[in-house]
């Protein structure tokens, strides 16, 4: 398998870039959030970059692991993809939150128990 094949069937991986858009959007979201909180540091911002660009660089290894393997279906990359969009989405729902756009109880609930921005909860999932 070369590497041009490779390159050719990430642009039909759909995890791949629903990964890229939900941190793209997390990443706005997060730099629009600490601008609302007067929290803009180039350290935090260049710290969020490298994690987001971490998830970007795992999805493609797992999804080029995927193809040289030649597993077709439910592989790597969707598992763990799948497992990263959910803290992805997460992570987008506490930054509108905390830009006070507004959710059902049972929304804001479910965020003040499973973020880790909430120190006190014992039920931490990220």
């Amino acid at each position: 398998m070369s590497i041009e094949t490779i390159f050719n069937n990430i642009n039909g991986a759909v995890i791949v870039w629903i990964i890229m858009f939900l941190v793209s959007v997390d990443l706005v979201l997060g730099i629009l959030n600490s601008l609302k909180k007067h929290h803009f540091k180039s350290s935090i911002n260049r710290s969020g970059i490298i994690n987001k660009s971490g998830i970007v660089i795992a999805v493609l290894f797992f999804y080029i692991l995927d193809i040289i393997m030649g597993i077709e279906t439910f592989g790597f990359s969707e598992l763990i993809g799948s497992t990263l969009c959910l803290s992805e989405l997460i992570s987008i729902l506490y930054n509108l939150r905390t830009l006070n756009v507004p959710f059902p109880p049972q929304v804001i609930d479910f965020l003040d128990k499973y973020t880790s921005e909430n120190k006190s909860s014992k039920y931490l999932l990220f």
